[in-house]
């Protein structure tokens, strides 16, 4: 917010007639502006300069534990996500070896239990639930393709949403049309959780009371065309590996990691700022080629992430059903608070910006 100048005349607008006007003194303190205003957003204090880098992600990750009683119900969103992966879920409870992880994770909405570790690979002779076996006919048609695609040995797969990991070899005309139903169902799903969950989190981190439903209704349009952009620039991601191998991979994988920097702010600002989906990604864009508390924050998010994993992948690798008992809890409470300093992060920049000592791009609004 920016603070109403000082003013001696009665009229509330400024003089002509100031004697100070066109002199190189400083203006004094303004009596009436309240210097603790966005101090719960840690914006930077009333100085005229960014948002300091240093400790960014400290003071953010701080800022959310501090609240963290009014957030904990919202820890149910990244357990619930967990859960709903049924084919990790079944590796994890009949596991074919272990699997120990680094995953280096930006900042992303919906930071769940398998944002931060792999599951076990299969076992050999596991049958996936609900199929009597490849090509039956009477089971799950992505479950038929795992059985009978061997993923174990398939050098290339693909993602589905909730389902997990099925080989490409194994996609045919029918199970494509199914993907394409589970992949808009996923969309729509991940856009609604997210307008609800972060809009939440949002309203506690200023010590308001928010209306989910109202949250939703805001929220999720926009969100619904961010993860459309997502799936799209993952299938396109999945491009030079299929056609150049691992020559591809080297090539994808800087620019994965360029574009998960620049936009992480994306789907923060749509809520934070009440922002389109257009003007957040150019915000997100600004703030990044910026620096500062943005690059800092980024830095020590995937450090942090990439150390939680760890231990995490251990525990579900080697704990059958009582690590997963144990990891997605403790998963969903890491997502829960990192997404909650994000979006403490994204007001602070949003406060600066709003201050004007940000230099916003002219067709951000």
């Amino acid at each position: 917010m920016v603070p109403s100048p000082s003013d001696d005349s009665d009229s509330g607008l400024p003089s002509d007639h100031d004697p100070n006007a066109g002199t190189d003194s400083a203006p004094g303190p303004d009596p009436n502006h309240d210097s603790s205003v966005g101090s719960d957003r840690h914006s930077n204090g009333g100085s005229d300069g960014p948002p300091p880098s240093s400790g960014a992600f400290g003071r953010h990750v701080t800022h959310a534990a501090d609240r963290f009683d009014a957030l904990l119900p919202f820890a149910l969103v990244p357990l619930a996500l967990s859960l709903l992966n049924l084919e990790n879920v079944r590796r994890t409870l009949d596991p074919g070896g272990v699997t120990i992880n680094l995953e280096f994770a930006f900042p992303t909405p919906l930071l769940d239990l398998w944002s931060l570790a792999d599951p076990p690979p299969p076992a050999p002779d596991s049958i996936p639930v609900g199929d009597a076996g490849p090509g039956t006919g009477g089971g799950d048609p992505f479950d038929e393709a795992r059985a009978g695609g061997q993923p174990a040995g398939s050098e290339h797969t693909l993602e589905v949403p909730l389902y997990g990991k099925i080989p490409l070899e194994a996609v045919g005309p029918e199970l494509a049309g199914w993907f394409g139903l589970v992949l808009v169902g996923s969309i729509v799903l991940y856009a609604a959780v997210a307008a609800g969950y972060l809009g939440g989190i949002d309203r506690r981190l200023r010590d308001e009371r928010g209306s989910t439903l109202e949250s939703l209704i805001r929220y999720t349009p926009s969100l619904l065309g961010y993860y459309a952009l997502v799936f799209a620039a993952f299938a396109v991601a999945l491009v030079p590996p299929l056609v150049a191998g691992i020559a591809g991979l080297i090539v994808v994988f800087p620019l994965i990691l360029l574009v998960g920097y620049l936009f992480y702010a994306a789907p923060f600002l749509i809520v934070v700022d009440d922002a389109s989906l257009p003007a957040s990604l150019r915000r997100s864009y600004a703030f990044a080629v910026g620096g500062g508390a943005y690059l800092a924050f980024a830095v020590w998010h995937l450090l942090f992430a990439a150390v939680a994993s760890l231990p995490l992948s251990l525990v579900v690798s080697l704990g059958g059903a009582v690590g997963l008992a144990i990891a997605a809890p403790v998963a969903a409470v890491v997502g829960l608070l990192l997404t909650a300093a994000t979006v403490s992060l994204v007001q602070e920049l949003v406060a600066w910006e709003g201050d004007g000592s940000s230099p916003a791009p002219a067709d951000s609004v």
